[in-house]
This record gives structure tokens, sequence and C-alpha cells, in this order.
């Protein structure tokens, strides 16, 4: 979610005051036939369209699509390496290469991917840990002049 450009443009509507719902499929093909998909688009629709106080919505559907289930955000790191090299011009440059991990926590957008279930995940605009801000300003005062 972190990088996706379809969830970029939903989440630019929510902060505009429109409902943003971003739909996302994995496509393997230059010509895609998405119709098989459009009775799952239809039904999230159809479930998440009444429920007004959802504003910013993530939706994954798989290729071949079983079901439909209520998610949260997988957030497991994945495991990468940084790999040094050398571009055309023979400066050096370093590549983060990413391996996602297999096994998600059930109850996740990537564990449902794998059960080949729609994920439906509402998000919030707001990424603050409100835990850890509280816990800081209850060490600290909210503000701190240095001047």
């Amino acid at each position: 979610m972190w990088h996706s450009g379809t969830l970029a443009a939903a989440k630019q509507g929510a902060l505009l005051g429109i409902r943003g719902i971003a739909f996302s499929t994995p496509i393997d093909t230059d010509d895609p036939d998405l119709r098989p998909l459009e009775p799952h688009v239809e039904r999230v629709l159809e479930m998440v369209l009444p429920m007004d106080h959802l504003r910013l919505v993530n939706v994954n559907v798989p290729p071949r699509p079983t079901g439909i289930a209520w998610t949260r955000q997988a957030v497991e790191q994945y495991d990468g390496a940084v790999v040094p090299g050398t571009d055309p011009m023979g400066r050096r440059h370093f590549w983060f290469t990413v391996v996602p991990l297999e096994d998600h926590a059930q109850g996740a957008d990537l564990w449902a991917m794998q059960q080949d279930l729609v994920s439906i995940t509402p998000l919030r605009l707001d990424l603050t840990d409100h835990g850890a801000l509280a816990e800081a300003t209850s060490r600290q005062p909210m503000v701190v002049r240095t001047t």
C-alpha cells in the first residue's frame, strides 16, 4: 500500500472530501480479460458504498476470486538485500532487492489474496501512531522550545 499509485489516487480523493476506493488486481498479459472479475467488483461496491463512514478503502482482487474478506493491512517485513552495482556511466549504485515473505498472517490483505479472496481493507489518512504519541507526550510536554 505504501507504494501503490492506485491507492495514492484514492487517498488524494479522500483528502479532497471524495470517497476513495482503490481496486487492484495482478495482470500478467498485455491484453487481460477482466470480465470474470466484474461480479466480484460489483459485490464489493454493493457492500462498501452503503457504508458512508468508509472514506478510504483498498480492494485487492485475485485473478480467480472465490470469496470476499474484510482485512487489515499486512505489515510483515520483506526479506531483502542491498546489491551494489555500476551504471553504464561507471557510477556506483545500490539496488535494494526484496523477496516477499511467503506466509502472511490470517486476516491480512496479503493472506486473503493467497486464499483467492477479494480483500477489502478500510483505511484512514492519518498515519500517526497515536499510542506512541501519547506515550511521548506523557514523558515530555507537547511543545519544547529550544530558543
